[in-house]
C-alpha cells in the first residue's frame, strides 16, 4: 500500500521518533549502517525505539521528544523516564546507548564525553571531572541510581546524548531519501520507508531487505 499523506505513515514520518528512525534506515540504505530493527523483542528492546548496527558496533536509541515544558534534561528527569535502568542493561550487554531529544542534556553530554576520554575512574575524577559537573556525577553515582562511582563512570562511557531540531530532521530525511531512493520525491520516498518499518516491527532489516520491501 502506498503511503498516504495525513495517514499513519505520514504521522510516523513527521513525528520526532519516527523521523529519527527513518533517518537510520536511510543510513542503512546509503551504506553507513548494516541493519536496523524497530521495536525489537526481548531484552534487546528494553526501553529503546530501535537497534542500529554498523562497523561491528551495536547502538540502541531511546528517543524522547521533550521534557514536558522544560528546556533541558537532567539526571532526575531521565530517571523518571526509566533511562538509567535501560542504559545499564544495554551497556552491560556491550551496546552503545543513544538518548535523543529535541531539548539538550548538556551536563550529561559533557560528562559522557569526558568519561570516554579518561583512562580510568581515578583519572576521570582527578583530571576530567570539573567542579561544575561534579554535582551531576555525584547524583548519578548515588544510591538512588547506580550506587557507586565506578558504575556511574562505566555507564557514562556507554552513553551518547544527542539533540536535533525536529523540522530539520524531517527535511534532511527527504534530502537523503532523494539520494537513496528513486521513483518518488524525497518526502514521499521517506514515507514509503516509514511504511516498510511499520510493516516489519521486530524484524532486522539490512539494505537488501529494505530495498526488496520498498520495491512495490
Amino acid at each position: 500500500m502506498a503511503p498516504r499523506l495525513g495517514g499513519e505513515t505520514d504521522k510516523f514520518g513527521n513525528r520526532y521518533e519516527g523521523a529519527w528512525t527513518i533517518r537510520h534506515a536511510l543510513y542503512v540504505l546509503l551504506g553507513s549502517g548494516t541493519s536496523l530493527c524497530v521495536e525489537p523483542s526481548g531484552p534487546l528492546g528494553d526501553g529503546v525505539e530501535f537497534v542500529y548496527r554498523h562497523d561491528h558496533e551495536t547502538e540502541v536509541h531511546q528517543v524522547k521528544r521533550q521534557n514536558r515544558n522544560a528546556n533541558s534534561w537532567n539526571v532526575a528527569s531521565l530517571r523518571g523516564k526509566g533511562v538509567w535502568e535501560s542504559l545499564r542493561s544495554h551497556v552491560e550487554a556491550g551496546r552503545v546507548f543513544h538518548f535523543v531529544s529535541v531539548v539538550p542534556a548538556r551536563a550529561l553530554d559533557e560528562l559522557a564525553d569526558r568519561a570516554r576520554r579518561s583512562d580510568d575512574l581515578a583519572s576521570f575524577q582527578s583530571e576530567w571531572l570539573t567542579d561544575e559537573l561534579r554535582g551531576t556525577f555525584d547524583v548519578l553515582a548515588s544510591g538512588g541510581i547506580y550506587g557507586s562511582t565506578v558504575t556511574a563512570w562505566r555507564m557514562l562511557r556507554g552513553l551518547r546524548v544527542e539533540w536535533h531540531d525536529e523540522r530539520d530532521l524531517v527535511h534532511t530525511n527527504a534530502v537523503l531519501a532523494e539520494q537513496a531512493l528513486a521513483g518518488a520525491p524525497g518526502r514521499l520516498a521517506a514515507l514509503a520507508l516509514g511504511q516498510v518499518l511499520l510493516d516489519n516491527l521486530g524484524t532486522t532489516l539490512d539494505a537488501a531487505a529494505l530495498t526488496t520491501r520498498l520495491a512495490p
